[in-house]
């Protein structure tokens, strides 16, 4: 029972889902990186509920199996997603404040 958290609550004990804090993932990474839980559906769940949550989000792309079916959703930590945007951020205003800007008028030839 160490797996499970107790929150005083009945029924069933809530399954802790572990995933990847850095770095995009599918739906088949979660179920590898949590052999504790038996049935993937209970993964596909839970994964569902964090994404409710705001923990985990999906990124808009899907990645083929290379089998029939329907594609794999490609998703993040929140905390991910943030830091990377954060970055690219500051990459950018890095480049914008290197670049230089000539303010001074171009000469003008005066006809004679």
């Amino acid at each position: 029972m160490d797996t499970f958290k107790q929150t005083g609550k009945r029924g069933r004990p809530q399954i802790i889902l572990n995933y990847p804090k850095q770095g995009k993932f599918t739906a088949n990474d979660l179920v590898e990186l949590n052999p504790h839980v038996k049935c993937r559906l209970s993964v596909y769940t839970h994964a569902y509920k964090l994404v409710n949550k705001g923990v985990l989000r999906y990124t808009g792309k899907t990645i083929k199996t290379g089998t029939v079916g329907k594609p794999l959703d490609e998703m993040e930590s929140m905390a991910n997603f943030r830091r990377v945007r954060s970055l690219k951020r500051t990459n950018k205003l890095r480049k914008l404040a290197n670049a230089t800007v000539d303010l001074t008028p171009a000469s003008v030839a005066v006809p004679a």
